[in-house]
């Protein structure tokens, strides 16, 4: 791969993201209506059994699926195919989607009828951003009739690769951040209710206390620290970096280089 291929690699997907309900694409609106379905199931805590639920999420799958399919025949859409890349992509958001929700079955087991909802919901998001990455589906109902223009940034090399270097350090900071609910997760879990010769250490999680081996401790309050430090890091320095420093980071978000630009023409 040579430095001009690399370099396109890292260009800013640029995509049409909906700002109204009316611009959101039927399949988009479909994955709402099911997520608020779920949120629903979930606010109302254990009032139907856990194959009740399971049968209403697969039947909204089911039914979206169906009505997705029956929208796209009225347009002229067509698949565009599939890269290597998209692949990549869309395999590495099932693993990272799989891991952010294990990291809550320690302590918030999708067995009871109570939580699955909120499997359901978040399930429900890992598999449209799949299928979205695929180019299956697409977040605006434009994409459906006119695909957006395949068009490169003109960024200068250093913001491309700073944006790479972001996204990584992002990804560390989120991954601790799932290490961090899982391992607590475990090890309150099989703490012990009073303290033992090997378990010492005091371990609170919502007013309740067990007690853990002292490395189990140390584990728990470093990747907690590792936490707490790294997420307001990350979202200070993406700040930073997008309206500041004009390395976009967010579709919708202006930089500021953009908002005073767009002012300026709205003056004139």
């Amino acid at each position: 791969m040579n430095v001009s291929r690399i370099m396109n690699f890292l260009d800013f997907p640029f995509e049409r993201y909906p700002r109204t309900w009316r611009e959101m694409s039927y399949d988009f609106k479909l994955m709402f209506l099911y997520h608020g379905s779920m949120m629903l199931l979930f606010v109302t805590g254990q009032a139907l059994s856990l194959a009740a639920e399971l049968t209403i999420a697969a039947a909204l799958l089911v039914a979206g699926t169906l009505l997705g399919i029956r929208h796209r025949r009225t347009t002229p859409w067509v698949w565009p195919g599939v890269s290597i890349s998209r692949l990549l992509g869309a395999a590495a958001t099932v693993v990272l989607g799989g891991l952010f929700l294990s990291a809550a079955t320690p302590l918030f087991p999708p067995t009871n009828p109570g939580n699955l909802p909120w499997y359901a919901a978040g399930l429900g998001i890992i598999l449209f951003a799949m299928l979205n990455t695929l180019r299956l589906v697409a977040f605006a109902e434009a994409d459906y009739f006119t695909p957006p223009a395949i068009r490169r940034s003109v960024e200068l090399p250093w913001k491309k690769v700073v944006r790479l270097a972001y996204c990584i350090f992002f990804l560390a900071v989120w991954l601790d951040g799932v290490a961090s609910f899982y391992v607590f997760g475990t090890t309150f879990r099989d703490g012990s209710a009073v303290p033992t010769p090997a378990q010492t250490e005091p371990l609170w999680n919502h007013g309740k206390v067990v007690y853990v081996t002292p490395r189990q401790k140390r584990l728990v309050d470093t990747l907690q620290t590792g936490m707490a430090v790294g997420i307001p890091s990350a979202l200070l320095l993406g700040a930073i970096l997008h309206f500041i420093v004009g390395i976009k980071l967010i579709p919708n978000a202006p930089t500021l280089e953009e908002w005073r630009r767009r002012r300026e023409q709205g003056r004139g």
